[in-house]
């Protein structure tokens, strides 16, 4: 029996694959409709007042920077931290808004990685630059290739 007394089956390996498959299939449909512009984060996520205000500022200074918001994706972990993407680009970072201390993450080139431990909003704000330079960043080394 398992923990909550549901009988126990056994997953067998070509339903792990299918699996796989349908979750692979999920993602690259959302990125589809990331590039088509069909997405917008405000829509798709239930942001606190902290993240609505970070995220609405970084969707203005992705515009202004000639990018495209609706490439912006997100991915929420356990403990309210959120994995950011520009879909087809890069992975920008993670910020962390909620909770007993605030987070966030950002690159620099490809090999450095900076962390901000218990940031403020503002702070998080005013980081926000970094992730825009970084995706211009990506954007140039990925057309190289």
């Amino acid at each position: 029996m398992g923990l909550f007394g549901e009988k126990k089956t056994k997953i067998k390996d070509r339903e792990i694959s299918h699996l796989i498959k349908i979750g692979l299939q999920k993602e690259l449909q959302t990125n589809q409709e990331h590039l088509q512009g069909k997405r917008n984060i405000f829509d798709d996520h239930n942001l606190n007042a902290d993240e609505h205000v970070f995220f609405t500022e970084l969707s203005n200074q992705i515009l202004n920077a000639g990018l495209n918001p609706s490439l912006l994706k997100l991915q929420k972990l356990s403990d309210g931290t959120w994995n950011v993407d520009y879909v087809s680009e890069c992975y920008i970072g993670k910020i962390r808004l909620s909770g007993k201390r605030n987070y966030m993450q950002f690159s620099i080139g490809m090999t450095s990685i900076k962390e901000l431990h218990d940031p403020s909003l503002q702070e998080c704000l005013d980081t926000i630059p970094r992730w825009i330079k970084y995706i211009k960043y990506c954007k140039r080394n990925s057309s190289k290739l």
